[in-house]
């Protein structure tokens, strides 16, 4: 039975957020200079650009996909990740998710990203924490992109908002990757 409200995803449907407003072109989360390394980051839960189990997402378990990276480069001080929804249907992609973790750190076990990151910044959600995909029903496959940067610097504890983020990294971006996952709920 569809739900009540696919309507609103449907008459949506053709709006989408501007990907050159995705928090992965932000001037302040660009490498700095002279860096060109990339970090590999992978997720046994879903292929690049596949969709994601139901479980990781805000209409089932809400748990944090099992996600991994290597190519962390010599240096880094910490981890940021950040999940972003960019099919979203508002002008700007819509940050879900942004964890800061230890440079050690090279993988997340499905649902434990709460463990495993030393603290959350609130997003556009206005929560810290990990919150999984919940695209509005009917509006068709929304890409949550995934970004993992290693930076070269520990982020102050100041810093406590998405908004704030790129100020506070830039020029401090060694390397830094990206996987996608998507979701549909019709």
């Amino acid at each position: 039975m569809p739900s009540p409200f696919s309507f609103l995803g449907r008459a949506l449907a053709g709006r989408r957020a501007d990907e050159r407003r995705s928090i992965l072109h932000s001037p302040g989360l660009q490498p700095a200079a002279g860096q060109s390394e990339k970090v590999t980051l992978t997720s046994p839960d879903f292929a690049d650009g596949a969709p994601m189990p139901l479980a990781t997402t805000a209409y089932d378990a809400n748990q944090s996909p099992a996600l991994s990276w290597s190519g962390v480069p010599e240096g880094t001080a910490q981890l940021v990740l950040v999940m972003e929804d960019i099919d979203v249907p508002i002008r700007t992609p819509m940050v879900h998710t942004v964890a800061v973790l230890d440079a050690g750190v090279v993988a997340v076990e499905r649902g434990q990203l709460a463990t495993t990151a030393q603290r959350f910044l609130k997003g556009v959600v206005g929560k810290p924490g990990y919150h999984g995909p919940r695209p509005i029903v009917g509006h068709g496959a929304h890409r949550y992109r995934f970004h993992l940067y290693a930076l070269d610097t520990v982020l102050p504890e100041s810093v406590s908002t998405v908004k704030e983020l790129p100020a506070a990294t830039a020029g401090h971006v060694l390397a830094r990757g990206s996987v996608t996952g998507t979701f549909t709920r019709d």
